[in-house]
């Protein structure tokens, strides 16, 4: 088997990098990236030695860190933005490259299997059974939003206003894609459809490529899976959602959105001064990811004792 871990990036004057924020114009914010994606394709390599990893990008990349990708076996895949692209005041103008990306890789070369990471993420193991599942799936992640969620619901309006009608999606997350070469060419020409009705409808979402995501997977019945058993994402800063599926019935990708200035920086600097990244209790630990065990908690202890004295 043939198979690759992607990160992609696009850089424009202008274009913006989240929901209501333009991207500056400067170095700053490509080192920062690529320093992101250092760690999670180093760490994709790290734990499959076996398998590809690649940067797609519309930059050229710093001597640094072309040096750095290519002593830890990254290829950098030169691709511009000339798909899946909207105006530039369009939210989260840039994410919509990863599909962009995508779809290069997956036209361009003969992978058996391609997965498309978010660069905020750290690979903890092998992904051998994520190839496994892409001979019949295409695996996204359900970020388990209910309907009550002020993001699922604008969403489902989103929906009903391009298309005409309610459907309850189910939320998928862009930070992980997965396929076979056939199941993904399969699904973005899905995704081009939706792509080119927003298009004509000058339709704007603000959700960037989930929404995409999500109506494609939607329109392909029995073709995507939830990826839930593979990767997690874990708010670990003001917004605390986390999981011990760390470390109990662990996932193999952390998604760390919020480590993008703490755990994930500190990393590539662990990689840049001894060759390698930290080792998988060390990121847990930067992180601040709660133990796998249940707290501490007096009256556990006084509950036993009085059992076992038959009280």
């Amino acid at each position: 088997m043939h198979n690759v871990v992607l990160n992609a990036f696009a850089h424009l004057q202008g274009f913006r990098d989240s929901e209501n924020r333009s991207a500056a114009d400067d170095e700053r914010q490509v080192r920062d990236f690529l320093r992101l994606a250092a760690v999670s394709l180093t760490s994709a390599r790290t734990h499959n030695p076996g398998c590809d990893a690649a940067l797609v990008t519309n930059v050229q990349v710093p001597e640094e860190f072309t040096h750095l990708f290519k002593s830890a076996g990254i290829e950098v895949i030169h691709c511009p933005f000339d798909r899946f692209r909207f105006d530039a005041s369009t939210p989260w103008s840039l994410a919509f490259y990863k599909l962009c990306a995508l779809d290069h890789v997956v036209r361009s070369r003969d992978y058996d299997n391609v997965l498309l990471l978010d660069a905020d993420t750290y690979v903890t193991a092998s992904l051998d059974d994520v190839w496994r599942e892409c001979s019949q799936h295409v695996l996204l992640l359900n970020i388990q939003h209910s309907l009550g969620i002020p993001q699922a619901q604008q969403m489902n309006r989103e929906h009903a206003e391009l298309f005409g009608r309610d459907a309850f999606l189910t939320n998928y997350g862009g930070e992980f894609v997965a396929g076979s070469r056939a199941h993904l060419q399969q699904f973005l020409g899905v995704c081009s459809d939706i792509h080119h009705r927003m298009v004509e409808q000058r339709f704007v979402t603000r959700h960037g490529d989930e929404f995409i995501l999500s109506a494609a997977a939607e329109r392909s019945p029995g073709m995507v899976k939830d990826a839930g058993a593979y990767v997690a994402r874990y708010w670990t800063q003001g917004f605390y959602l986390v999981s011990t599926n760390h470390r109990n019935n662990p996932v193999c990708v952390w998604h760390l959105p919020a480590e993008k200035r703490f755990a994930l920086p500190r990393a590539y600097r662990y990689l840049q001064a001894r060759g390698r990244v930290p080792e998988v209790r060390q990121m847990r630990s930067w992180c601040n990811l709660p133990a796998a065990r249940r707290p501490v908690n007096p009256y556990t202890y006084w509950a036993v004792l009085r059992r076992t004295l038959g009280r």
